[in-house]
């Protein structure tokens, strides 16, 4: 569809806002298609598996077992 020949006419100047709707109309298809494609790449990207939660500190494990002992004396 082209929008570049719609104009108005002001006594004798001429407004020629069709260039303007057709750019308009322009950049949106242009901006879906790079949309479309940005999104594809996204998806056809390997997803990486979540890394493991890495081990707590030595100390940490101390006091865990500490806890535990304390819990089973009681």
């Amino acid at each position: 569809m082209d929008f570049s020949g719609l104009s108005i006419a002001v006594g004798d100047a001429v407004i020629k806002y069709g260039a303007f709707i057709q750019a308009v109309v322009d950049f949106l298809i242009i901006a879906f298609v790079i949309f479309m494609a940005l999104k594809a790449l996204n998806t056809m990207k390997k997803q990486e598996p979540p890394a493991a939660p890495p081990p707590p500190p030595p100390q940490e494990v101390l006091l865990t077992e500490i806890r535990d002992l304390l819990k089973k004396g009681r």
